[in-house]
This record gives structure tokens, sequence and C-alpha cells, in this order.
């Protein structure tokens, strides 16, 4: 499954979204964890009330639904 994206500099790239799925931590001053699952699905792992419900990516950028 790929997704087609623009880089930083305008250029066409595409992103194999299965490199994605996994368990990730933002690097924000929140420091999110949150998994990302092959099916669209999203959960958090360190808040139980923040509720992910799928992601996708849009424009160069991870977008959840929660």
């Amino acid at each position: 499954m790929t997704s087609e994206i623009q880089n930083e500099d305008n250029q066409s790239s595409t992103v194999d979204k299965e490199l994605l799925v996994g368990s990730w931590k933002d690097s924000s001053e929140f420091a999110l964890h949150f998994t990302l699952f092959k099916d669209g699905s999203a959960s958090s792992d360190n808040m139980k009330t923040l509720l992910h419900r799928t992601w996708e990516v849009q424009e160069n950028k991870i977008t959840f639904t929660v």
C-alpha cells in the first residue's frame, strides 16, 4: 500500500505506508506515544483519554481521526 506525497522540495514521492506501521513517540512537548496499525486504525499508548480512530498519509503528513 503506497501513497503519493510531496516532499519539501515539492517533488512527488511515494511512501510505503507499511513502513509507518508500528509504535511511535512524537517529538513534541506532549511526548505522545501511539501505534499505527496496518488496517488504518490507530491507538494512543500513553493517554487513555486520547482516542485515535484512524490514520492516513495526506500532503506529506500523517493525519489522525480522533
